[in-house]
């Protein structure tokens, strides 16, 4: 049961069938006759058009809930807001659920336990790249995508909170049969879009879609970069923090660059990486001047990483304890999936993409058995 379209459903009385742009939010925005999101959020200019103008606990969806009177989550916020009686903007009469309601909890408790959004239970974070929706404050899009055709194309996700690969393969197989990332939006709230840049032959975008079969790690979509640059975020992110991403390294390099800058040797500013021309044993580092490496031997799988700064550097692999790789200095991210050059790209499969401005070392197991229970890594 897919609440946020039960919500949307319910509010236009039937009218809205289907998502815009795998967004249900999206759609109902367009009902009331909005035609711009808000800081990327429709969910926000919906907010803000209702007269709600901060959100609650730093979430729009909250902010909602409280102004339709609700005061608690039924598993999650807007299972709370579908199932409340409530009179829609405009004065409609309130709708009052007419289900068993044995029935209606169970199937509410059956979509929370399946849908645990992982930045509504670890928020704040700075930036948010991934094929799921992470934060039911979020409705946009996951991805912009190319076609072979050169048409583009936003694809958001669909009532599971995945990447609407539906749409996706549909579209791809109506415009050429290959499809590239080009965007990949960011889901914090911070609008820190990271975009593809051209390769030297011209092409452009992390490949998703060959010959209409969909790129996957372990059944889940993934998007290759292989032969690619890194995306550029709009600005650049000066952090220290932590890390976490999901992915596949397909080929050993010199270094495969997870994100940074184009800071020179000696700058003090660092870049994260696997795989250590310095050192052959060593999977997770930071590069700046010299190598600061892990110990971790380089995996020939997928794998979850996490990158931890609480006063110098530490790493984990797939949940593991942390190993510090003794660097002590910044990381500026400018580009994420690799650096400015196709020789210094991250060289795999990329899925999951998330930078929190402060250590998370106390919540390393809680992050990454969400991931975990998603992508079905270790």
């Amino acid at each position: 049961m897919n609440c946020i379209q039960t919500y949307v459903q319910t509010q236009s009385l039937g009218t809205i069938i289907e998502p815009v742009n795998g967004s249900w939010i999206q759609a109902y925005a367009g009902y009331i006759g909005l035609v711009a999101p808000v800081n990327d959020s429709w969910l926000q200019a919906i907010c803000e058009e209702f007269g709600i103008m901060a959100p609650l606990y730093g979430s729009w969806t909250i902010a909602l809930a409280n102004y339709y009177g609700i005061t608690s989550p039924n598993g999650t916020w807007w299972c709370a807001i579908a199932g409340a009686a409530y009179v829609p903007p405009g004065g409609t009469p309130p709708f009052i659920w007419n289900l068993d309601t044995r029935l209606w909890e169970v199937e509410t408790r059956k979509w929370a336990e399946a849908s645990t959004n992982l930045l509504d239970v670890y928020p704040s974070a700075s930036l948010a790249l991934s094929l799921r929706n992470l934060t039911e404050d979020y409705t946009g899009a996951l991805i912009r995508v190319r076609y072979t055709n050169n048409t583009q194309e936003d694809i958001g996700f669909d009532g599971n909170g995945e990447l609407d690969t539906a749409t996706l393969l549909t579209n791809t197989a109506a415009n050429g049969g290959d499809a590239f990332v080009v965007t990949w939006y960011d889901q914090s709230g911070n609008g820190n879009n990271a975009s593809s840049a051209n390769t030297s032959s011209g092409d452009i975008g992390f490949r998703i879609v060959t010959g209409n079969v969909l790129n996957t790690e372990n059944g889940k979509p993934a998007a290759n970069n292989v032969g690619r640059n890194g995306m550029t975020l709009n600005n650049i992110i000066n952090t220290t923090g932590s890390l976490f991403i999901a992915g596949n390294q397909l080929s050993v390099g010199a270094l495969n660059y997870i994100g940074g800058s184009l800071a020179s040797a000696g700058s003090g500013i660092g870049n994260w990486f696997t795989q250590n021309a310095y050192n052959s044993q060593a999977f997770l580092g930071i590069y700046q001047n010299a190598s600061n490496p892990s110990t971790y031997a380089t995996p020939a799988n997928q794998f979850i990483a996490n990158w931890d700064y609480d006063s110098t550097w530490n790493v984990s692999l797939n949940n593991g304890a942390y190993s510090n790789t003794t660097g002590n200095f910044p990381v500026n991210v400018q580009y994420v999936w690799g650096r400015n050059a196709v020789s210094l790209e991250f060289n795999g499969n990329c899925q999951e993409y998330i930078l929190w401005p402060t250590t998370q070392q106390t919540n390393l197991n809680g992050i990454s058995t969400n991931m975990n229970d998603y992508y079905s890594v270790y």
